[in-house]
């Protein structure tokens, strides 16, 4: 599906990149998986979420914590730089 879509190289953005349900899809195991197969993955975790928002949050439009946290995050030099390295 990556190919023909024509990507090349998938992203991982999750913050914490475990999944205790499906460990398929921990990191180890899915770089294997795709290296199997030619395919590189890069971990950019400056793009993933889980971001608690400050108490002085600007972001009082967004009534969930989690998304005022991440709309700080996307602010952020951290979320900036991995953007950046995502578009090369």
């Amino acid at each position: 599906m990556l190919r023909e879509a024509g990507g090349r190289t998938p992203a991982d953005v999750r913050t914490v990149p475990g999944a205790r349900r499906h460990p398929h899809v921990g990191p180890e195991a899915l770089r294997a998986s795709l290296a199997e197969r030619g395919i590189a993955c890069v971990h950019l975790a400056g793009l993933g979420g889980r971001r608690d928002p400050r108490a002085d949050s600007p972001h009082t439009a967004l009534r969930v914590a989690a998304c005022r946290g991440y709309a700080e995050h996307m602010a952020s030099a951290e979320f900036a730089e991995a953007l950046v390295r995502l578009e090369e």
